[in-house]
C-alpha cells in the first residue's frame, strides 16, 4: 500500500511541474522583441505532454495487477500485469487530458520578417488591427531554444 501511494503521490507531482505558455511569465533574461500587429486571433485548445502521465499509470495499473494475482498461475499473472499496464495507461492518459490541456489563443502577426502563427495560453482582450510586442521571436535559431525559454510571446504595444 505504501508504494501504491508512494506512485500516486509522484503521478501528481509531474502533474503539478509543467510550465505554461503564459505570456506574462519568463525565465528572468534579456529577450529579443519585435513589432507586429494582429491579423487574426481563434481560440485553440493547447495539448500537454501525456506520455509522463501514460507511463506512470501503466506501471502503476501493472503494478497493482501483478500484487493482485501474487498467488495464482504464471499465466494468470502475466497476464494479469499485461491487462492491468494497459488499462493504467489509458486512465493515465486521461487524467492527463483532463489536468493539463490549456485554453488558449492562436494570434496571427505580422512582422517584418512575415506572418507568423503565435500560440499562447492568455492573451488579454487582443483584437486584430492591434500593435503588439512580440517576445523572444528568433527565426534564425527556429530549431534551436531562444535564450528567452521555449515560448514566443505577445505582449500589448501602447
Amino acid at each position: 500500500m505504501k508504494n501504491i501511494f508512494v506512485l500516486g503521490l509522484l503521478f501528481a507531482m509531474v502533474g503539478c511541474t509543467s510550465t505554461q505558455n503564459h505570456p506574462t511569465v519568463t525565465g528572468g533574461s534579456t529577450c529579443k522583441a519585435v513589432e507586429g500587429v494582429i491579423l487574426d486571433i481563434q481560440s485553440v485548445t493547447i495539448e500537454r505532454n501525456t506520455e509522463v502521465a501514460q507511463s506512470i499509470g501503466a506501471g502503476l495499473g501493472g503494478y497493482v495487477a501483478n500484487r493482485a494475482t501474487k498467488d495464482k498461475d504464471e499465466v494468470v499473472e502475466v497476464l494479469a500485469t499485461a491487462i492491468g499496464a494497459g488499462a493504467g495507461a489509458v486512465i493515465g492518459d486521461k487524467v492527463a487530458d483532463a489536468t493539463q490541456d490549456l485554453q488558449g489563443k492562436e494570434l496571427i502577426v505580422q512582422m517584418d520578417s512575415g506572418v507568423h502563427s503565435i500560440i499562447q495560453q492568455d492573451v488579454g482582450s487582443f483584437q486584430s488591427g492591434d500593435k503588439v510586442w512580440v517576445i523572444g521571436f528568433a527565426p534564425r535559431n527556429y530549431y534551436r531554444r531562444n535564450q528567452c525559454g521555449e515560448q514566443v510571446r505577445v505582449m500589448p504595444r501602447s
